[in-house]
């Protein structure tokens, strides 16, 4: 029978030493060389720019731009739709946000510099849709002009054989109209009625174009005008197209152009007339049997709204009463300025 000495029968300091020649046997094994330590201190190093360097990029306003395969700084967009609440506004077909009295616009900032498909919706009124392009440290802004879907007619106000009307003082007190022999008759915007005579009170003064527009607008061969001596821009047109001219200098140009002449709108007809919309960056243009609206921000396209449809009609523009006034086949008729 052979005796075997358990672990605890050997005197500790023999066992000891075994044990610690194993582990300095197993640790030597293991240890890493110096070149084995160098690369990986570099590739630690590396993986570690590898994940920070996008973040610090991102952090700094740097977006990496698909389009041109570079990073460029990152740019914003600010959209405000005209009426200001209840609208919807998608980018690149997601809804981004619905304005209210409180949040009357859609900001957003740490865009990739690229264009967005912008489409804003509002109940009764038409779809507004641009495309838009964010460019780098820029905010681009937008007021989308939507205009109301026209469902019920205007009212009447008049039935005869009238074939023009106008203004007849600046007030905009009274409507002068016209019959076919040119008897005029005047109407009273207050009272509502129609008057022979006018109890006192100036005529209608247009705005003088000044002599240095007039010759240009000779030189363009323009067969009518609307004058904004206010907003420093002139409406004018020439067979069917409608152009517009800011007389403002190069600094006070509207955000959504660098050109100082611009067209507006071609019909399939002669154009008749054409106004300012009170208050809003968009013009009505009269031409063949309808009226319509073009917006003046032309960046991608402009949106183009069916206001009016008749015989030939004519419109005027009251913005001290917040009224239009239209005249078609005799009948005059009226639509509150939205």
């Amino acid at each position: 029978m052979v005796y075997l000495p358990s672990p605890q029968s050997i005197p500790w300091f023999l066992y000891h030493t075994a044990g610690c020649a194993d582990e300095q046997e197993l640790l030597h094994s293991n240890r890493m060389t110096r070149q084995q330590r160098r690369l990986l201190f570099w590739i630690s190093t590396f993986i570690f720019f590898i994940g920070v360097t996008p973040l610090l990029l991102y952090s700094f306003g740097y977006r990496f731009s698909f389009e041109k395969f570079t990073l460029l700084r990152a740019g914003g967009i600010s959209i405000r739709p005209v009426p200001v609440t209840g609208a919807q506004i998608f980018i690149d077909g997601k809804l981004m946000h619905e304005t209210s009295f409180l949040s009357r616009r859609l900001f957003l900032q740490g865009l990739t510099p690229r264009p967005y498909h912008i489409q804003v919706y509002k109940e009764g009124f038409y779809p507004w849709e641009k495309v838009l392009r964010v460019y780098p440290e820029r905010v681009t802004e937008v007021h989308a002009f939507l205009a109301e879907e026209i469902i019920s007619p205007p009212t009447t106000l008049l039935e005869g054989t009238y074939k023009s009307f106008s203004f007849f003082d600046n007030n905009e007190a009274y409507i002068q109209l016209a019959d076919n022999k040119n008897k005029k008759i005047y109407y009273s915007i207050g009272n509502a009625e129609l008057v022979q005579e006018i109890p006192g009170g100036q005529q209608l003064i247009l705005p003088v174009l000044p002599n240095d527009l007039s010759t240009k607008l000779s030189a363009r061969g323009a067969k009518g005008s609307s004058y904004d001596p206010q907003g420093e821009r002139i409406l004018w047109w020439k067979g069917n197209q409608v152009w517009i001219m800011w007389l403002a200098s190069d600094a006070a140009l509207p955000l959504y152009t660098e050109e100082r002449e611009a067209l507006v709108y071609t019909a399939d007809t002669q154009i008749r007339d054409a106004q300012f919309y009170p208050r809003q960056e968009a013009v009505f243009i009269t031409s063949g049997d309808s009226i319509v609206i073009a917006e003046l921000d032309g960046r991608s396209k402009r949106n183009e709204y069916n206001f009016y449809a008749g015989t030939e009609p004519q419109l005027l523009i009251s913005p001290q009463n917040d009224v239009f006034f239209i005249l078609d086949k005799g009948i005059l008729m009226t639509r509150p300025i939205l």
